[in-house]
C-alpha cells in the first residue's frame, strides 16, 4: 500500500508542475478552466496532508467542505460573467459555512449539485465547438471521481460495517484502481485540454 501512496504522490506532483507550466505560458486558461485547476490543486493538497500527517478526519472534513464550492461556483460565475473577486469571496464563504456546519446531508447535497453542474458543463461542451469537445474527457474523469466520493460518503453515512467482508476489501482495491487510472488519464488529457 505504501508503494501506491508514493506513486500517487509522484503523479500528483508531476500534474501540479504541468499545470503550473501551462498557467505560466497562458494565463487565459486560468479563467476558462478554474474549476479543474482548483480541483487538481485541492486533491494535491489533500494527498500531501494525508501523506505527511496521516489520514485524519479534519482533513477529510475540510476537503469535503471545499470541493463542491470549487466545482459549482466557477462554472456558474463563468456563465453569469461575474468577477473573480466576488467568486473568491463566495467560495471562501460557502466553504467556511460548510466546515462550520459539518453536516453529512448538506455536504451530500452539495456533492450532488457538483455532479449536476459537471453534467451541465459536459452537455455545454458537447454541443459546442470542436475545441470545446476536446475538453470532455477531462470532465468525465473528474465526474467519475466525484461519483466515487459520493458513494464512499453514503457508505460512511449509513454506517455500513464491512470489516471482514471480501467485497469490502475488493471494493477498496477497485476504488484505488479507479482513482489511479483517473490520475493517469488526467496526465494524458491535460496537455490537449489546456493547449487547444
Amino acid at each position: 500500500m505504501i508503494i501506491y501512496h508514493i506513486a500517487e504522490t509522484v503523479i500528483l506532483t508531476l500534474l501540479i508542475i504541468r499545470v503550473g507550466y501551462y498557467l505560466k505560458s497562458n494565463r487565459v486558461i486560468l479563467r476558462e478552466n478554474l474549476e479543474l485547476i482548483l480541483y487538481i490543486t485541492l486533491v494535491f493538497i489533500d494527498n500531501s496532508v494525508n501523506l505527511f500527517l496521516g489520514n485524519n478526519s479534519l482533513s477529510t472534513i475540510v476537503f469535503d467542505s471545499i470541493l463542491p464550492a470549487i466545482i459549482i461556483l466557477p462554472i456558474i460565475f463563468r456563465r453569469l460573467k461575474l468577477g473573480i473577486h466576488f467568486l473568491i469571496f463566495t467560495i471562501l464563504s460557502l466553504s467556511t459555512f460548510s466546515i462550520i456546519l459539518n453536516n453529512a446531508i448538506y455536504n451530500y447535497i452539495l456533492y450532488l449539485l457538483s455532479i449536476v453542474t459537471f453534467i451541465y458543463e459536459l452537455i455545454h461542451l458537447a454541443t459546442g465547438s470542436s475545441r470545446n469537445r476536446k475538453k470532455i474527457p477531462l470532465y468525465l474523469i473528474f465526474l467519475v471521481d466525484l461519483m466515487a466520493i459520493v458513494i464512499v460518503q453514503q457508505i460512511e453515512i449509513l454506517n455500513i460495517k464491512w470489516d471482514n467482508s471480501i467485497f469490502a476489501i475488493k471494493s477498496d482495491y477497485i476504488a484505488l484502481t479507479i482513482y489511479m487510472t483517473n490520475l493517469i488519464l488526467t496526465h494524458v488529457y491535460i496537455r490537449r485540454y489546456f493547449t487547444t
